[in-house]
């Protein structure tokens, strides 16, 4: 009997292993363009195997922060919190996300000075946006009035969906139709769920620059 016993957790244990193995990635942060929830230097885990379209259960959420793949640009992969679904209307203007006619509430938390992976001090106001859901999440905005603060109103195509970094002042997405776009559905990888560690030199929770900070800070979060 203990003989089986030990076989049958032996099992389940490769089966899990197994899984996990095909069921989530690792993968890095490349630019800032996720601040303050991603910094330069994050490694994080993606769940590939989140989302389901055929089911509606498991299709992909508005404040999910989503990997994905551009085929014209070399299958290149990106991270970005998906903000517009299939039919939504999207518009920012002076600075402020309006979905489906509707201003996003966003609230002032700090204003902050922080030195980037640079080395270079940035000072941006930090808010905590609310999505139509009830998704909270922090934002970036250096000014209300960048290069893609004010745009023409975007429509959704069905099966496709609109992503935005949340560092608005320091992203390219889905606002430049003629780089990134639209993301179709097929094209999403996964969905980032946990960052594992952090090579980022400077301590994002501060404002005191590089010195002293402690990368160790970052160690497994569950982002949001």
């Amino acid at each position: 009997m203990k003989k089986v016993l030990f076989c049958g957790a032996g099992i389940l244990t490769v089966g899990f292993l197994a899984y996990i193995f095909v069921a989530f990635g690792t993968y890095n942060a490349p630019s800032a363009s996720m601040a303050p929830v991603l910094q330069v230097g994050d490694r994080f885990i993606a769940h590939e195997l989140a989302y389901d379209f055929t089911d509606a259960d498991t299709m992909p959420k508005r404040g999910d922060i989503v990997i994905f793949k551009l085929p014209h640009r070399d299958h290149a992969k990106f991270v970005k919190r998906l903000i517009g679904l299939p039919g939504d209307r999207i518009q920012l203007k002076r600075g402020r996300l309006y979905i489906n006619d509707t201003v996003v509430e966003r609230t002032l938390l700090r204003d902050r000075n922080y030195t980037d992976y640079n080395g270079y001090d940035q000072r941006v106001k930090e808010f905590e946006e609310s999505l139509p859901e009830g998704v909270k999440h922090r934002i970036y905005e250096r000014t209300d009035s960048g290069g893609f603060d004010n745009t023409s109103l975007y429509v959704v195509p069905e099966g496709q969906y609109f992503m935005m970094g949340d560092n608005r002042d320091s992203s390219s997405d889905s606002r430049i139709l003629s780089n990134m776009g639209y993301i179709k559905g097929e094209w999403i990888v996964g969905k980032a769920v946990l960052r594992t560690y952090s090579t980022y030199g400077c301590d994002p929770e501060t404002d005191t620059g590089c010195e002293g900070s402690d990368p160790a800070d970052r160690f497994f979060k569950f982002l949001e």
